[in-house]
């Protein structure tokens, strides 16, 4: 069987590109060097390390550049059933094994608006995680720390068996920007 990687980002590039840079040895693809933004990244990759093939579905709001190998779902959200449809269809009953959200809305300004609708984007990718992860797998989610962040870690720890509240050294240190980082799907979904 083979293994999957998730992706979904929305990030200004630095972040993104930090997160391509920590997980790039885990994809053997033609990925080096392009700043492509997506929000949603897949890799399926075989086993047998001397075969890879690989499998990459890009998901974004916003239009993207072509990336040779790639199934980009432009001008597509993540939280719409008909692109859920979309990542479905190109999984193939393949189940995944790391979900990485850097999925974040545009801020207004309101720190507790904003806060309120990244928790709920990171339910979505939570929604996402319990639906297609396989056992053991992980799951990365991008939060901007306020008061439902408990909430948000408190729910995790019922389908992880770790879940920590993670600030990369990459973010600002007056960021509110923090990651959920939860490891070991508890859940059996084959």
């Amino acid at each position: 069987m083979g293994q999957v990687h998730s992706h979904l980002t929305i990030s200004p590039t630095s972040t993104k590109l930090a997160w391509m840079m920590h997980l790039r040895p885990c994809f053997n693809t033609a990925m080096h060097g392009t700043s492509a933004a997506f929000d949603l990244y897949f890799m399926l990759e075989q086993q047998d390390k001397r075969k890879p093939r690989g499998l990459v579905i890009g998901v974004d709001l916003k239009s993207m550049e072509p990336i040779k190998g790639a199934i980009l779902l432009s001008n597509s959200d993540f939280t719409s059933s008909e692109t859920r449809e979309m990542i479905a269809k190109h999984l193939m009953g393949e189940k995944l094994n790391v979900v990485l959200s850097d999925m974040a809305p545009n801020s207004s300004g309101l720190r507790h608006l904003d806060h309120q609708i990244i928790v709920k984007l990171s339910f979505s990718v939570m929604k996402f995680s319990v639906q297609t992860l396989q056992k053991n797998g992980h799951m990365v989610c991008k939060l901007w720390d306020g008061n439902e962040t408990n909430i948000v870690k408190e729910t995790a720890q019922k389908f992880f068996k770790t879940v920590k509240i993670v600030k990369p050294e990459a973010s600002r240190s007056d960021s509110a920007e923090i990651y959920v980082l939860c490891k070991d799907f508890l859940l059996d979904n084959e």
